[in-house]
């Protein structure tokens, strides 16, 4: 008889609904900053060929930016870290 390890490591993705509305949520926030020109999500997430593990791809369409390519990384990363929030995790 199988038994499970109470100190297994069980993996839970979220669903591609849920995954969506919460870039959709997120895109949605960034309305406040007037770089922000568009929020695309792109990859196999929003075409529906996704697989366990995937991600979705965000790309945002800035009109101008005085931050260096670093300075825009950094901002990127503080995003992506809200974006989870977002999902939950």
């Amino acid at each position: 008889m199988p038994v499970r390890s109470f100190n297994s490591v069980v993996l839970k993705w979220p669903k591609r609904e849920d995954v969506l509305a919460a870039a959709r949520s997120w895109a949605r926030g960034l309305r406040a900053d007037s770089a922000v020109e568009a929020v695309y999500c792109v990859g196999s997430c929003p075409r529906g060929d996704y697989g366990v593990g995937s991600d979705a791809g965000l790309l945002l369409v800035l009109s101008d930016s005085d931050l260096t390519q670093v300075e825009r990384y950094v901002r990127s990363a503080r995003m992506h870290f809200r974006f989870l929030m977002i999902l939950g995790f």
